[in-house]
């Protein structure tokens, strides 16, 4: 039983077993990937072009649990998958003076038209190849948040959140 958990957790970290000596030990392939530093990224999304940001989230996705009773009084519960859905994309990065996000996001009120566009999250490796891509379709935004003004010397901060209708690897 150990094992098969151990095998599992190697093949969704994509880990190669290279051999087991007991229930529960492995030795790994030499040749494993490395952890990529998560401060390398860029996004592009589409009709606004490439930008830098301090921080991207919300790459994720979540299939809502269905439970169910089977059998009566004394029976037991299943769970089956039910409607898939994926968190908001909230971008941030330094505050530039560039107002295409904030026109993107007020496009709603001065046309009465929802601009839905595709973007791409790419993560890099530290000499700049790409590592992973991120696509999500029918994005829009549904928040920007500018820069709180004051006398500090903290960087500027603005932030875009993203609704999307799916995350494609």
């Amino acid at each position: 039983m150990l094992t098969c958990a151990f095998q599992y957790r190697a093949w969704v970290l994509g880990l190669t077993l290279v051999s087991s000596t007991f229930a529960g030990a492995a030795t790994v392939d030499a040749q494993a990937r490395e952890e990529v530093p998560r401060y390398f990224f860029r996004v592009e999304i589409e009709g606004i072009g490439t930008g830098s940001f301090r921080s991207v989230s919300g790459l994720g996705i979540e299939t809502e649990v269905i439970e169910f009773r089977e059998g009566g009084d004394n029976g037991f519960i299943r769970k089956l998958p039910g409607a898939t859905k994926w968190p908001d994309i909230v971008l941030t990065r330094g505050f530039t003076g560039d107002a295409k996000l904030y026109d993107w996001a007020t496009a709603y009120r001065r046309t009465g038209k929802v601009e839905k566009k595709t973007g791409v999250i790419v993560m890099l490796e530290a000499r700049g190849g790409e590592v992973a891509r991120w696509t999500f379709v029918n994005g829009w935004p549904s928040k920007w948040d500018g820069p709180s003004l004051n006398t500090s010397h903290d960087v500027a901060v603005e932030t875009l959140v993203i609704v999307h209708e799916g995350l494609l690897p």
